[in-house]
C-alpha cells in the first residue's frame, strides 16, 4: 500500500474508535496509584544528519583550503624553503604536498622570491563524501611578479589567473589537499569560484 494511503487508513481508524467510544458508558476510572516518580532516562545526542555533516565539512575544508593558500604565498614571498611548515604538512598529503616543497625549494635554490602575494578571489564546493570534498578555487596572480635577491625580475611574463579543482581527503580525522589542475583563464568573468564563498 502507498504511504499516503496507509497514513490516510490509520488515521480514520483513529477517529472512528473516538467517535464511538466517545458516546459509550465509560468504566470507572481505577483509583490513583499516588505521584509518579520521573524516571531516569540517559539523553542521546543525535548524530549530524548527512546534509549537516556536508555542511560542516564543507566549513572545514573551505578554512583549511585558505589557510594554506596564505601560507604557502607568505612562504613564496620570503623566499622558499627548503622544507616544509608545521601547517603545511598538517593540511597537505602527497601527491599535492610533494609538488608544494618542490616549489619552496626551487625558490630558495634560485634566490628568488615573488614582491606581491596572489589573491584568492572565492571557493566553490563541487561533490562531496564523508571523506573526499572536490572544490574549484579561483585565484589571481596577474600582478605577480618573482625577483632575484638584487631585486631584478626574473621572469618577463606576469602572473596568471587560473581556476583550480582540488581534491580534498579526511585522514587521521584532518582534511588534507591531495590534488590540484590548474586551468589558466583570460577573466574569470564566468567562473563560478569568483566572488563566491561557502556559507
Amino acid at each position: 500500500m502507498h504511504r499516503r494511503l496507509a497514513a490516510a487508513a490509520t488515521l480514520c481508524a483513529t477517529l472512528l474508535l473516538a467517535a464511538c467510544t466517545q458516546h459509550a458508558p465509560q468504566p470507572p476510572a481505577p483509583p490513583s496509584s499516588g505521584p509518579k516518580m520521573p524516571t531516569n532516562r540517559q539523553t542521546v545526542t543525535p548524530s549530524p544528519s548527512p546534509s549537516g555533516q556536508k555542511h560542516m565539512d564543507f566549513l572545514s575544508v573551505q578554512t583549511v583550503f585558505k589557510a594554506e593558500f596564505d601560507e604557502e604565498r607568505h612562504v613564496l614571498m620570503h623566499g622558499g624553503a627548503s622544507a616544509l611548515t608545521p601547517g603545511v604538512k598538517q593540511r597537505t598529503a602527497d601527491p599535492y604536498q610533494g609538488v608544494v616543497l618542490n616549489s619552496f625549494r626551487q625558490e630558495k635554490k634560485n634566490g628568488w622570491r615573488m614582491t606581491t602575494g596572489g589573491t584568492l578571489l572565492g571557493i566553490t564546493m563541487r561533490t562531496w563524501t564523508p571523506m573526499k570534498v572536490t572544490l574549484q578555487a579561483c585565484e589571481d596572480f596577474s600582478g605577480v611578479k618573482t625577483v632575484d635577491s638584487a631585486g631584478k625580475a626574473v621572469r618577463q611574463k606576469p602572473g596568471a589567473r587560473t581556476v583550480q579543482k582540488f581534491v580534498v581527503i579526511k585522514t587521521k580525522g584532518a582534511w588534507r589537499i591531495k590534488d590540484g589542475y590548474a586551468t589558466i583563464v583570460d577573466s574569470f568573468q564566468s567562473a563560478p569560484c569568483n566572488g563566491t564563498w561557502y556559507s
